[in-house]
């Protein structure tokens, strides 16, 4: 369920602001960019994502907010512990007062607010990787450190970390990367290298997921992704592979479509190489790919 969040023309109707929706589903001409909305006034429209916002439940939680679980629950629907990730499906039909959630071993619960944290929000001893650079404490982008804790005198915006050179830097939130066992952050995309068959569902190999959270208790660590309708699974790292900016994945051989010159070599298109992984300054539009007469390169997906 979603409102307008503009004045919007379609055809001889108006959309006004504030209009209660529902959203059909992805726009077949941009996935990304635009969904496909019904209102009372109108019978389908597409729309940009952010011309329209999700209605607010009950703690002013969306439906697919990420939470934490902050209460342990064992019944026949699953089994929940204190610190679960999941993600909020929508409003409580037994009690308006409270939302239905999804976790991995809990496939629907209803919860008081109170009862989960809002978000991923960064812990202690939770491993980091900086995406900014600090002159004053000689972090640079990339950099992996730890979380210690608060900011003593900004305790609701920044965190303390140590990045291992005797340093500890204060950092925003928004300022670093939460990484996982196998080098995964959380929301990565990634494509599963395995079957997986649960009761429910199976994954089937080259789905597509989302990496939801980590099981530190496990050993060796493994990570919990969400495969979309429910299907949650928790595997080692190499059991999925991160997709990369374009679809690409760690390995592909590519071909480079641009022609660079400079002191590290001469790049032609045409010239074969190999995805070396993601982009440190821009791993949400860039790849970093190898070429025999170049070395590394951080190249956009149209460029190769």
């Amino acid at each position: 369920v979603v409102f307008c969040a503009i004045d919007f023309a379609d055809g001889d109707k108006m959309i006004a602001s504030g209009s209660r929706g529902t959203v059909i589903g992805a726009s077949r001409l941009d996935r990304e960019r635009d969904i496909v909305c019904r209102f009372e006034t109108s019978a389908s429209v597409t729309m940009f994502r952010n011309q329209v916002q999700r209605e607010k439940l009950s703690g002013g939680y969306r439906i697919r907010d990420k939470v934490f679980s902050k209460v342990d629950r064992a019944n026949s629907g699953g089994v929940l512990k204190i610190g679960d990730p999941g993600k909020v499906i929508g409003a409580s039909t037994v009690d308006t007062e409270e939302i239905l959630c999804q976790f991995a071993n809990y496939a629907c619960v209803s919860l008081h607010p109170d009862e989960v944290d809002p978000e991923v929000g960064l812990r202690s001893w939770h491993s980091v990787v900086s995406k900014v650079d600090c002159i004053a404490t000689g972090v640079s982008i990339g950099d992996r450190g730890t979380v210690i804790g608060s900011c003593a005198f900004d305790f609701s915006q920044q965190i303390l970390c140590w990045f291992g050179h005797c340093v500890l830097t204060n950092l925003l939130q928004e300022q670093v990367d939460a990484e996982l066992p196998g080098g995964y952050r959380f929301w990565d995309t990634v494509l599963s290298k395995t079957v997986f068959r649960e009761v429910g569902f199976v994954v089937a190999v080259g789905d597509r997921g989302t990496v939801a959270g980590a099981c530190p208790e496990d050993i060796p660590p493994q990570i919990i992704c969400d495969f979309g309708k429910g299907a949650w699974v928790t595997c080692q790292p190499d059991q999925v592979e991160l997709e990369l900016p374009g679809g690409h994945c760690t390995g592909d051989v590519i071909v480079s479509a641009v022609n660079i010159a400079d002191a590290d070599g001469t790049l032609s298109m045409g010239d074969r190489g190999t995805v070396f992984g993601p982009s440190e300054i821009a791993p949400e539009t860039e790849i970093v790919c190898q070429f025999e007469n170049f070395g590394l390169v951080s190249l956009g997906p149209d460029q190769v």
